[in-house]
C-alpha cells in the first residue's frame, strides 16, 4: 500500500493489477474519514476483533479495479491545507477533488487511461455528484479548447451507496418506509409512526427555508429538527435492537474483546425486536421453522 503525504490524504491499495479501472471511494458525514471505507468496508484487508490479525477481504472492490480512498474536503481525515484554508460548498470541494487527480494521473500516467469510477456513500450522495459534475464540465471545456498538461478523465460511472442527496424528500419519506415498506419496522398505526408522520410537515417547512435561504442560520435548525424528529427516535431503537440481540441466543455477548454478561439487557432487546413488525415477522418465522422440525 502507498501513502503520499498531499493537500488532500488518499491510500492506494496495490493489491492487484488492473490498469484498466480506477475507483476513487468517498464517504460523507459530511466530515468522515475516507479511511473508515478502506479499513471496515471496501478495502483489501480486515482486522480480526479477537487478535487483531490482518486478512485478506474477499468483499474488497480492488477485486475488480484500483481503489483509491480520498479523505476530501481538506482538513477531513487525514487531510490538510498548507495556507490554513478551508472549504465550505460541496462544489467547491468538486473542484478540489478535480485538481486533485489531474496530478495523480500526472504522476501516475499508467492509470491517465483507466476507466474511472466515482463511489460514495451517505454524505457522499452530495460530495460526489458535484465532484462528477465538475469532470464532465472539464471533460467537455477539454473537447473544445484542449489546454497542455491537463488530462481528460474518462468519467465512466458514479455510483452512490445509501447516498444523501435531497433531504427535503428522504427526511419525509422515513415514516413511507419506516411503517409501510416492505421492511417495516413498525406498525402503521403505532405511537411510533404517529409521531413520525406529525413532524413531516414541520421538517418539509424549515427544510424549504433552508433551501430558499441556504444559510447557516436556516439550515442547521432544520438539519437539527428533521434528524432528532425523523432519524432519532428510529436510529436509538434500531442500535437498542441491534446491539442486545446480535447474539441473543447467548447469555452474553462480545463488546471489543472481552465478554459482557447482561441477561437483562438481551431480553430488553428482544421485547423491544418482538414490538416491531419486522420482528415480529423473524420471530414467526423463526419459531415456525423450529416447531416444524419437531
Amino acid at each position: 500500500m502507498q501513502t503520499f503525504t498531499v493537500p488532500e490524504i488518499f491510500e492506494l491499495p496495490d493489491l492487484g493489477n488492473h490498469p484498466t479501472s480506477v475507483s476513487f471511494i468517498s464517504l460523507g458525514g459530511p466530515g468522515a474519514s475516507s479511511a473508515t471505507g478502506l479499513l471496515f468496508e471496501l478495502g483489501p484487508c480486515r482486522v480480526a476483533a479477537n487478535d487483531g490479525t490482518v486478512t485478506r477481504n474477499r468483499h474488497s472492490w480492488n477485486t475488480h479495479s484500483n481503489i483509491l480512498f480520498l479523505d476530501q474536503p481538506v482538513n477531513v481525515g487525514w487531510s490538510y491545507s498548507d495556507d490554513g484554508s478551508r472549504v465550505s460548498r460541496s462544489s467547491v470541494a468538486g473542484e478540489d477533488v478535480y485538481a486533485f487527480f489531474q496530478l495523480f494521473f500526472a504522476r501516475f500516467p499508467e492509470y491517465a487511461r483507466a476507466k474511472f469510477h466515482m463511489a460514495g456513500e451517505s454524505y457522499g450522495g452530495t460530495y460526489v455528484p458535484n465532484a462528477a459534475t465538475v469532470f464532465h464540465k472539464k471533460n467537455i471545456e477539454l473537447e473544445v479548447d484542449p489546454v497542455p498538461g491537463t488530462i481528460k478523465i474518462d468519467l465512466a460511472s458514479v455510483i452512490l451507496a445509501n447516498g444523501w442527496t435531497n433531504p427535503l424528500e428522504q427526511y419525509s419519506s422515513i415514516p413511507d418506509w419506516i411503517c409501510e415498506g416492505p421492511y417495516a419496522l413498525f406498525e402503521p398505526e403505532s405511537r411510533e409512526c404517529i409521531g413520525l408522520r406529525r413532524s413531516v410537515p414541520r421538517c418539509r417547512r424549515v427544510t424549504e427555508t433552508c433551501y430558499k435561504f441556504d444559510t447557516r442560520v436556516t439550515c442547521a435548525p432544520a438539519e437539527v429538527y428533521c434528524s432528532h424528529a425523523l432519524e432519532g427516535s428510529v436510529s436509538s431503537t434500531f442500535c437498542l435492537i441491534w446491539r442486545n440481540t446480535r447474539n441473543a441466543d447467548s447469555p452474553s455477548f462480545r463488546t471489543g474483546a472481552e465478554p459482557v454478561r447482561r441477561p437483562q439487557t438481551v431480553r430488553r432487546g428482544r421485547h423491544l425486536l418482538r414490538r416491531t413488525r419486522l420482528g415480529r415477522h423473524v420471530h414467526e418465522q423463526r419459531h415456525g421453522q423450529s416447531a416444524a422440525r419437531r
